[in-house]
């Protein structure tokens, strides 16, 4: 295998200039792009590999993150879910300052004592954990990660670390206000009522307070678990005669408001004619629903972004002596699920 100065003298560079491009060491060399793309050119024509541990061992640093991927049903890395935007974020940010990054966890159950081990074991210089918070219960041994980890969800809210997470109640705000201005009074709501997750339990309570201040009841039998769906709960609320049923829904996910338009046509309400549907989210499922879905876009890459930034930045640094906490607004994008509210003057 080549060397350093093998590789420095097919570049045109000094040793110690081959090394911080290769080995990430630090010091105060200045290397131009120009350079660099020298240097890598001639390490992949000498098929120079390098020596991960002892250049990690030199610079106290492994230049690799862990991501902790808190398991949850239904979920998980690959299987098309929210995890993976986020996952797209991160990335950015680790390619953008050179860090490797190490997946801890997918789907099967773990204890998050993980996350520790790793951090003494030195095979990561910091983690990300990526956590809904079941009920808020889910503990984390934050002391010892202290300036070393960073969490996205709303769970951990009254944790010391730094923690990224989307606006859940201004999210719901913003659905219910844009109903409200279609002419909406009666607004349903389909969330996670049985041992929710945080951001669920977010939406749940944002959507109350939203209605609530728009002037208008919240009718308990239209608040309703995901999973009344398919249930004879959801159907007999929708068949209830015209002057007592919904005419709007908001929905906790995307997922969940294409299976609402999906049932509603099949008791033949038309959306948006006879309800209006908003999903949260912004999926690529609603392009594909029909009517297409509006929804609230979860700016989910920018939040694994920042994080990662906030993270990295971080790093060496004595710990926050305070939490930071960014939270990420929405944004309406409408589509063709939402309309007028329906005068039922003329419809049964």
């Amino acid at each position: 295998m080549a060397t350093l100065k093998q590789i420095a003298q097919e570049a045109g560079c000094s040793v110690g200039v081959a090394s911080v491009v290769l080995n990430r060491a630090q010091g105060n060399i200045g290397v131009s792009a120009a350079m660099r793309q020298r240097v890598k050119e001639a390490a992949d024509k000498l098929g120079y590999g390098g020596n991960f541990a002892a250049s990690a061992l030199k610079r106290q640093s492994t230049r690799t993150l862990g991501l902790y991927v808190a398991p949850r049903s239904g979920g998980g890395l690959g299987a098309g879910s929210f995890e993976d935007r986020l996952l797209h974020g991160i990335e950015q940010a680790c390619v953008a300052n050179e860090y490797d990054l190490l997946i801890v966890n997918m789907s099967v159950e773990r204890d998050p004592e993980v996350c520790v081990r790793l951090i003494r074991q030195r095979r990561v210089d910091g983690i990300i954990v990526m956590d809904p918070g079941r009920n808020l219960r889910t503990k984390y041994p934050v002391a010892e990660l202290s300036g070393r980890v960073v969490f996205l969800g709303a769970g951990m809210a009254a944790s010391a670390a730094p923690r990224f997470a989307f606006d859940n109640r201004a999210a719901m705000q913003l659905a219910v206000e844009r109903l409200t201005v279609l002419g909406h009074r009666r607004i349903a709501f389909v969330g996670q009522l049985h041992d929710p997750l945080a951001d669920c339990l977010e939406r749940e309570t944002g959507f109350r307070a939203a209605v609530e201040q728009a002037g208008l009841p919240v009718n308990p039998e239209w608040v309703l678990d995901h999973g009344d769906l398919l249930q004879p709960g959801f159907s007999d609320v929708m068949r209830a005669p015209a002057e007592s049923r919904p005419t709007a829904l908001v929905a906790l996910n995307d997922s969940a408001a294409a299976i609402a338009c999906r049932e509603l046509r099949k008791l033949g309400l038309h959306v948006p004619e006879r309800i209006s549907v908003i999903g949260v989210d912004d999926s690529t499922i609603c392009e594909f629903t029909s009517p297409t879905l509006t929804s609230i876009r979860h700016p989910l890459e920018d939040m694994g972004r920042d994080a990662t930034e906030h993270l990295i930045a971080g790093l060496g640094a004595p710990a926050d002596t305070q939490a930071v906490t960014g939270r990420f607004p929405p944004t309406l994008v409408e589509r063709e699920s939402t309309g007028p509210a329906p005068d039922e003057k003329t419809t049964g």
